[in-house]
């Protein structure tokens, strides 16, 4: 009976290696531990003594998101120890939205407006020969068109 109890208190304790991959500028595009996967030769081991769930600091969060909801890492390697990247390196990082694409009507209505313009700018058509209800619409638009333009 007494080699069982031996036995199991010279048992070493089971750990598990914690690693993180880096991008070109050192940006942390990943972490994991090796029960889960086998790190490739880039990989950066960060805890040798880890438990089964990647952490990136000692009793943090298991397995946190290393990115914000745009995708953008939120985390760095400095060559020596993970650091959490200021919130200038990540608006950094961060593209700009997109800005919404005209319709089809859109863009039609504006050739349209666009022509009627260079047309009267031309003397080929005097706005005065245009219906009140094209016509105004055609004014708003340019109206509206010079008042985002002044914004700019």
């Amino acid at each position: 009976m007494e080699d069982i109890y031996e036995e199991q208190a010279t048992e070493e304790a089971v750990y598990n290696r914690h690693y993180i991959r880096t991008d070109e500028n050192n940006s942390i595009i990943r972490g994991f531990s090796d029960a889960f996967e086998q790190p490739q030769s880039d990989d950066i081991c960060i805890n040798e003594q880890g438990g089964y769930q990647f952490r990136i600091f000692d009793g943090g969060e298991e397995n946190p998101s290393l990115t914000n909801d745009d995708g953008i890492a939120l985390y760095k390697w400095d060559g020596k120890a993970v650091k959490a990247r200021t919130k200038k390196e990540i608006a950094v990082d961060t593209p700009e939205p997109l800005q919404p694409q005209p319709t089809e009507t859109e863009k039609l209505y504006e050739l349209v407006t666009g022509l009627y313009a260079t047309l009267e700018n031309v003397g080929v058509l005097n706005m005065e020969d245009v219906p009140n209800t094209i016509r105004r619409d055609i004014e708003r638009e340019l109206a509206q068109q010079q008042t985002t333009t002044e914004k700019r």
